[in-house]
């Protein structure tokens, strides 16, 4: 019976190593895995903030022109609303200009 044993503790040992050396690969593996996975993830998060940037920068952009396109919006009302305010001056409005642009 003893002669059995021994061959059985050396089996069930080898077993239980080769087992435990699968698992510690399969760990490994898993390892390689979520580190890859977290590189992957933060640049993503990389392009997803640059993005973020972009869309700031492009918001900034259409805020300005929005601005500007109110700001030429309101000059071509003022126009407008000077029409026939460019004709000739009275002789006596002519003489008081002249005055004054003389005077500065």
């Amino acid at each position: 019976m003893t002669r059995y044993i021994i061959p059985a503790l050396l089996a069930l040992s080898l077993a239980l190593g080769g087992g435990a050396w699968f698992w510690q690969r399969q760990a490994a593996a898993r390892g390689a895995d979520l580190r890859e996975a977290r590189a992957t993830i933060s640049q993503r998060d990389a392009v997803i903030e640059q993005h973020r940037r972009a869309a700031e920068v492009y918001r900034a952009h259409l805020k300005r022109m929005e601005d500007e396109v109110a700001a030429w919006a309101a000059l071509e009302t003022d126009l407008e609303a000077m029409e026939g305010r460019d004709a000739d001056l009275s002789d006596h409005l002519r003489a008081a200009s002249e005055r004054l642009w003389r005077r500065n």
